[in-house]
């Protein structure tokens, strides 16, 4: 009997072979439909409609529809400013649980509303991989805020020291970062010099 199924088995295997693991490398779902920043270039910019969030049910059931068995990196945006939904955290413990596996969740942030409770809830909740801050412009105030209005630099500056409070004390796997649309080498200094004492890594 052992060997009839043995049989059955290798006959099986050559009639339906192995499915092949598919993977996604980057996979990104706007949380907010909208931002609070009209920054030059952007397509958020040329918007009229009302801004509205996804709701955690909704959210929980795109990724159910997500036919892969791997994703490499989950992006919470596109667009859209992530930190102006509601319940950030009910969005993040939806996460856990797919039945696909996940390397990294990123959350990328033009850091100018600063919501501590909220913020502090979801670090500490331990599924963000990387905190990502957006902050264009040479390194100077004058054009980090022309580049991105209504922006005010004072607020950037108090956000990305507030979040590598949180980070030290709540995840400190969480990797702090930021991107910048920069091609001067002395803009790019000049972020550094900025950044890398408050934690955070640039990228140009």
């Amino acid at each position: 009997m052992k060997s009839v199924f043995r049989f059955m088995g290798r006959c099986w295997r050559r009639i339906f072979p192995a499915r092949a693991q598919t993977t996604l490398h980057r996979f990104g779902l706007d949380i907010v439909n909208g931002c609070n920043l009209r920054c030059i270039g952007c397509p958020n910019s040329l918007r009229s409609e009302p801004m509205f969030h996804v709701k955690p049910e909704f959210f929980s059931e795109c990724l159910r529809n997500v036919d892969v068995d791997h994703v490499k990196t989950l992006r919470l945006f596109n667009f859209g400013e992530p930190l102006l939904h509601p319940d950030l955290p009910g969005i993040l413990a939806r996460i856990p649980g797919q039945r696909w596996t996940l390397g990294n969740v990123e959350l990328s942030t033009n850091a100018q509303r600063l919501d501590r409770n909220m913020l502090s809830e979801a670090i500490g909740m331990g599924i963000l991989g990387a905190l990502v801050v957006s902050c264009d412009g040479d390194g100077t105030s004058a054009e980090y805020e022309r580049l991105r209005p209504p922006a005010k630099w004072d607020r950037l500056m108090e956000f990305l020291r507030v979040a590598k409070e949180l980070r030290d004390s709540k995840a400190p796997a969480l990797r702090l970062m930021t991107r910048t649309i920069c091609s001067d080498p002395e803009g790019q200094a000049r972020w550094r010099s900025i950044l890398v004492p408050l934690g955070w890594m640039p990228e140009f």
